[in-house]
C-alpha cells in the first residue's frame, strides 16, 4: 500500500523509483570519490618530510647557511638557533631575518676583533649570540625587552646557589 502510494507520487511528479535510485547511486558515487581523494591528499602530506621542506623555504635558515656553518649542525642545534631568532624578534622591533642579520654581523665583528689577538676565535660563531654567553650583546643592540619570568630566571641563575636558599628561607 505505501509503495503503490510513493509510486503514484513520484509519477505526478514527473520521475519513477529507477530514475531516483539512479540519481541516489550517482550521488553516493561522487561522494566516494571526493572521500578517496581527500584520504590520498592526507597520505601525501603525511610523507612529506615537514622539516626539510620548511628549511628550503625559510629566508632565516638561508641566511644562516650562506653566512654561517648552520649547515653543518644538527636539526636539534638549527631549531634552537631559529627558535631563539624568534623569540627575539617577538619581544624586540625587528623582523626574524634583522635579528639573524645582527646576530650574523655581531659575530663578524667579533671574528675581526679575534684575528688582532683581542679575543679566542670560538667566540666568533653566530651560536654565541643567539644561544650562547654572548647572547645580552644582542638582546642590547636588537633592542629585546625580556618578559618578566625571563628576567627572574637570570636573576637566579646570576645569583647562584642564594637563589634556591633565599625563597626557601623566606617561606620557611
Amino acid at each position: 500500500r505505501a509503495l503503490e502510494w510513493l509510486e503514484g507520487e513520484l509519477e505526478k511528479s514527473g520521475s519513477d523509483a529507477e530514475e531516483i535510485i539512479i540519481s541516489e547511486h550517482r550521488t553516493l558515487s561522487g561522494g566516494n570519490v571526493t572521500t578517496g581523494n581527500i584520504i590520498r591528499g592526507l597520505r601525501l602530506i603525511n610523507d612529506i618530510d615537514w622539516t626539510v621542506w620548511f628549511e628550503g623555504v625559510s629566508r632565516i635558515d638561508s641566511l644562516l647557511r650562506e653566512r654561517t656553518d648552520f649547515a653543518a649542525l644538527d636539526f636539534f642545534s638549527r631549531d634552537q638557533y631559529r627558535t631563539a631568532i624568534e623569540e627575539m624578534a617577538r619581544r624586540s622591533d625587528r623582523s626574524e631575518f634583522r635579528v639573524a642579520e645582527k646576530a650574523i654581523e655581531l659575530a663578524g665583528h667579533a671574528a675581526v676583533a679575534d684575528t688582532t689577538g683581542t679575543g679566542p676565535t670560538a667566540h666568533t660563531d653566530v651560536g654565541f649570540f643567539l644561544v650562547g654567553p654572548r647572547r645580552l650583546e644582542l638582546e642590547k643592540a636588537i633592542g629585546y625587552r625580556p618578559t618578566v619570568s625571563v628576567t627572574i630566571k637570570r636573576v637566579f641563575r646570576k645569583i647562584g646557589w642564594l637563589g634556591i636558599v633565599l625563597p626557601v628561607f623566606a617561606l620557611t
